[in-house]
């Protein structure tokens, strides 16, 4: 599944999903913390909102919602802080997308939104310590306790006044970041493909030419396709997991279409990942000597293209050709 997980700087649910195969994202204003800033999206969340996932897991900054900070709600409430928080938490809850899940402490949004349709606590998930998380859920199961242990120690509470208390704070646990990746999502189909490499790669009806082209496909690139990648690039559909190696592909293959322009900056760092994978396949299929659409990388490409391409300038080179 293709999973935003919005506001997480730490990337531990991010880790947990990607061990379970899932093409999950963290995304925050912050640089990562958790390594891997391959998987992070650090920009504002809002127009991320707006593209197709399958499931959007979002952690929304809790300082002036949660009870914790109520002897500054009236401040808050007078200078817009307080409705910006509770604005920014509404993206989540109004997002389209079939799953959703949000997670704050206790805190006023059992009022302005809704009860939460859970409240978890570190200790039911293997950490004997307390903090009241809420979970507000669209499309997802309750969490199940996975490890409840002894202790009940508010660490998190007592923790002395810093620059990174705040941060501190809201990094989640372990152990139940591990539970909301198996739970929500479980292992993805990537791991369980050994068991069905036939099935995965078996043979369909297609067109013998672009079949003929998706071997050479194939080898230059160095792995097989899937059978639903092979379908996606000829039909447009049947399409599950390395859905952007076929969309890239069927982008590549239409020769007959106009160039692909990708000189304007790209608005979201989502395109600008696609734009880098389109890159380095028709590098490979270039490469390979396999016909790919005209793509425009910089200006230049494209004027380049413009000139090869103007019917005056061909007709010129070969006046040329033919005087030599």
């Amino acid at each position: 599944m293709k999973i935003l997980v919005a506001c997480e700087e730490s990337q531990a649910v991010t880790i947990e999903l990607r061990k379970l195969g899932h093409e999950a994202y963290s995304c925050d204003i912050e640089p990562c913390s958790g390594g891997h800033p391959e998987w992070h999206l650090q920009q504002d969340v809002t127009p991320l909102l707006k593209e197709k996932w399958d499931m959007v897991i979002a952690f929304p900054p809790c300082t002036h919602l949660a009870v914790s900070g109520a002897r500054y709600f009236e401040q808050k409430r007078k200078d817009g802080r307080q409705q910006q928080g509770i604005d920014f938490f509404m993206l989540f809850a109004n997002c389209d997308c079939p799953k959703v899940a949000i997670e704050n402490p206790v805190g006023i949004m059992s009022n302005v939104y809704r009860k939460p349709d859970q409240i978890i606590q570190p200790w039911q998930f293997g950490h004997g310590e307390t903090k009241k998380t809420c979970l507000w859920l669209k499309g997802l199961s309750l969490l199940k306790p996975t490890n409840i242990v002894d202790g009940r120690e508010a660490r998190v509470w007592k923790m002395p006044p810093s620059a990174e208390r705040a941060k501190l704070r809201s990094k989640t646990y372990p152990g139940i970041a591990k539970a909301m990746a198996e739970q929500w999502a479980g292992k993805s189909e990537k791991l369980n493909m050994d068991k069905n490499m036939d099935w995965i790669y078996r043979t369909v009806p297609m067109d013998p030419e672009l079949e003929k082209t998706l071997e050479a496909v194939e080898k230059a690139l160095g792995f097989r396709l899937f059978v639903w990648q092979k379908t996606y690039i000829e039909r447009g559909c049947f399409r599950q997991y390395g859905a952007t190696t076929a969309e890239i592909l069927r982008d590549l293959l239409n020769v007959s279409e106009a160039p692909l322009d990708y000189t304007r900056k790209q608005s979201s760092r989502m395109q600008s990942v696609y734009r880098e994978e389109l890159r380095k396949i028709k590098e490979k299929l270039d490469a390979a000597g396999i016909p790919t659409r005209p793509v425009f990388f910089t200006k230049q490409d494209r004027e380049r293209y413009l000139r090869e391409n103007d019917p005056r300038e061909r007709a010129r080179r070969q006046q040329d050709t033919r005087n030599l």
